[in-house]
């Protein structure tokens, strides 16, 4: 694999305000040196989506293959994407390299999920054959000591943690942030333009810190003066304007998502009738303070949707920011043990158990309830990727992205590694296909082709990734 012709991300483009707070620019026709990407043709932005206990394969795909519309996503577990139909590509046929599983096939699987090799080592603590696909796009257009953004929405204490990215062969897996707020306070804490695993590495001034997480101010108090400056120069022209002011909303909105999370948006200050808005009440402030130092993951609720709908926005905003080009997210952990309180699940007390089809973490069954049950935390999830999907297009990335959602089994009771639900969105600048459904049959392709081609589609020119096989020119436009 080449990765001659490297190109970086130009981050020295910042609306810069007080105490070391700076924010990426978005690119600005107009004003090209004051762009992010000024010194370069604009990035391909690349985020990994990895889901866990398969899915429901009979409900999963679409009705037809060919053209993705609403009547062919109507009643299946895509139908949540309808909206996006045009945006799509919906893959089946595609395989892991180890041909079945051995060992853990969870932690195995997902040491393939990205690398699009077979584990370098078996078991629940399986370590990687080579890189993964996110890694080797960081290297390649992240500038120097920038590493992709990893992530991760699920347990801490589960059986298998975090098994998604990977820098080589025999590696352990790179250690994910759980908390999205760090992620963001990393990207608007940027006191220099170097450094940090979300684009950030200077100090920020601590007073300014805490207004900040307090909601005594939003990053955009903090840098409006410079940005009065520029959206008044003569030069820059109706659509930068609009641009730049929807830049600054879209960091609103986040930080207000954010602070939802925390529970402190929007509430009355202990009955006295004042409206908080964005700015947090006392009598809330433990509640942040213990989601800022560190989230306590409960598996009993849909905090797991929450945290990847809100690692999606800090992802498209840090895209937006100019701050990094490439993402990966774990969600779940690798026998996820989620219960879902919105889910029937009987006697069943986890996800993992439900993709048995049988109360057993390692026997499978074929219980027609529990089957019933996966298919409804298939369509939760897929309501949630449209939110992963609405934060990109809020941002305008659709065009310049390619978003890779799949699973690390196919099917919870059989473990099996072919099949794999895949769902990319976007086309990466005109490289991919949009808008349809393919099934390879029984032949199939391997998933080290699929990666092969969105790493080249990033820009590294790539003819070969993880166990082989070429590129997936069956999908390139």
């Amino acid at each position: 694999m080449s990765t001659n012709n490297r190109r970086q991300v130009n981050r020295r483009a910042f609306l810069r305000g007080a105490g070391g707070i700076a924010i990426g620019l978005p690119f600005l026709e107009s004003l090209p040196e004051r762009s992010a990407f000024a010194q370069d043709a604009q990035p391909i932005f690349s985020f990994f989506l990895m889901m866990q206990n398969g899915v429901i394969q009979s409900k999963f795909w679409p009705t037809e293959v060919g053209p993705l519309s609403t009547a062919t996503l109507a009643g299946t577990s895509l139908e949540p994407l309808s909206d996006y139909a045009a945006n799509l590509l919906v893959l089946k046929g595609i395989n892991h390299p180890e041909a079945s599983p051995g060992g853990c096939s969870h932690a195995q699987g997902m040491v393939q999920t990205f690398t699009g090799i077979a584990a370098g080592s078996p078991g629940n603590g399986a370590m990687s054959g080579g890189p993964s696909a996110d890694w080797v796009i960081s290297q390649g257009l992240n500038p120097t000591g920038i590493d992709g953004l990893n992530l991760y929405a699920g347990s801490q204490q589960a059986y298998i943690n975090e098994r998604l990215s990977f820098t080589g062969a025999l590696t352990s897996a790179r250690a994910a942030e759980l908390n999205p707020y760090r992620t963001f306070e990393r990207l608007v804490g940027v006191g220099s333009t170097e450094g940090g695993n979300s684009g950030s590495g200077g100090a920020t001034d601590p007073a300014v810190l805490e207004a900040l997480l307090l909601r005594k101010k939003s990053v955009n108090d903090l840098v409006l003066g410079e940005f009065n400056y520029l959206v008044n120069l003569p030069e820059l022209s109706s659509w930068d304007r609009q641009k730049l002011e929807n830049h600054l909303a879209g960091i609103r909105q986040l930080e207000e998502n954010l602070m939802n999370t925390g529970g402190t948006m929007n509430e009355m200050n202990d009955g006295t009738g004042e409206f908080y808005g964005c700015n947090i009440s006392p009598s809330t402030t433990t509640a942040l303070d213990a989601y800022q130092n560190g989230i306590q993951f409960n598996t009993s609720s849909h905090m797991i949707e929450e945290l990847v709908a809100l690692h999606a926005e800090t992802v498209a905003l840090t895209f937006a920011c100019g701050a990094n080009v490439t993402a990966a997210l774990q969600w779940g952990s690798g026998t996820d043990g989620t219960v879902y309180s919105t889910v029937a699940m009987g006697d069943y007390n986890t996800f993992h158990k439900i993709s048995h089809q049988t109360n057993s973490d390692s026997a499978s069954g074929d219980d027609t309830f529990a089957a019933a049950a996966h298919a409804e935390i298939d369509l939760i999830r897929m309501n949630t990727f449209a939110k992963v999907l609405e934060s990109f297009k809020n941002y305008g990335l659709f065009e310049k992205s390619i978003i890779f959602c799949t699973n690390s089994i196919n099917d919870g009771r059989a473990h099996n590694y072919t099949d794999l639900p895949v769902v990319c969105a976007g086309t990466a600048g005109g490289y991919f296909k949009n808008g349809e459904y393919i099934d390879f049959g029984t032949e199939g392709r391997l998933n080290s082709q699929l990666l092969a081609s969105i790493i080249d589609a990033s820009g590294i020119p790539t003819t070969d990734f993880g166990a082989g096989g070429g590129l997936l020119s069956d999908i390139h436009a």
